[in-house]
């Protein structure tokens, strides 16, 4: 990710927003980043490229600005300005036009030179709007596994693991959810995680501080590559399915 320009204000840094709703659950976002903001940010692009990029000649992350800019090119550094400047806006874009995206903005710049604000369009997919049915009714309707007297504790795992998944499949079936296009590729399992998040905002469930550390230490502890925010933010997302599935099991 790039590093973000340092926030010496407090104004807007983009003008002329525009928004679309689109049909298939998306929206589409147009509008500029200010030049004021571009030259911030063009600073920090220039940073970054000198600590990535080597010139014969020169040590790297010392590269003077017109030997960066004469090998580059002016170009070059304006796109590296820009991918600064909509990864630090992305944010306050969307707070500003009151949007729920879910999933990944596609943006592309439309408009990029020397001493012109830059032009940029955003789509982005916008959470469905869904009215969870009375799922505690549903849940209950589903059998409750049984089990003989000496069943094995795997036995019963795979008993209560079938019937979790039985209760969900119910919930989504009568759950009305139109999905945004991105997320049609495989849909069951995108309806089933909106739901399963809708459940924990409304019964307030998520995993303890203390189980989402343990569990992050260990998945990191076992793959030290991984990036420890992504690491956490996976947790977190199974942790709390799996608080609501077990609270869905025992109504």
């Amino acid at each position: 990710m790039p590093p973000k320009p340092a926030e010496k204000h407090s104004h807007k840094h983009f003008e002329g927003l525009k928004l679309e709703m689109l049909p298939d659950g998306e929206a589409q976002i147009t509008g500029e980043l200010t030049l004021p903001f571009l030259a911030e940010c063009r600073t920090v692009a220039l940073k970054a490229l000198t600590d990535r990029i080597e010139i014969p000649g020169f040590r790297k992350g010392h590269i003077p600005e017109s030997a960066l800019t004469k090998h580059l090119g002016e170009m070059r550094i304006l796109e590296e300005a820009a991918e600064v400047g909509l990864a630090e806006e992305y944010g306050h874009i969307i707070t500003e036009l009151k949007l729920s995206p879910i999933g990944r903005p596609h943006i592309a710049v439309t408009k990029l030179a020397p001493g012109i604000p830059l032009e940029f369009k955003i789509l982005v997919p916008l959470e469905p709007e869904l009215t969870l049915p009375d799922y505690k009714k549903v849940a209950k309707e589903v059998p409750k596994s049984e089990f003989k007297d000496d069943a094995k504790e795997e036995e019963k795992f795979w008993a209560r693991e079938k019937r979790r998944a039985a209760i969900l499949d119910a919930i989504v079936k009568a759950t009305d959810i139109k999905l945004p296009k991105i997320l049609r590729e495989n849909e069951n399992k995108s309806k089933a995680e909106l739901i399963l998040l809708k459940i924990a905002e409304a019964e307030k469930i998520e995993p303890t501080p203390e189980e989402l550390e343990a569990e992050a230490l260990h998945i990191l502890k076992h793959h030290p590559e991984a990036d420890p925010l992504r690491a956490r933010l996976y947790v977190y997302q199974l942790l709390r399915n799996t608080k609501v599935l077990e609270f869905l099991e025992t109504l």
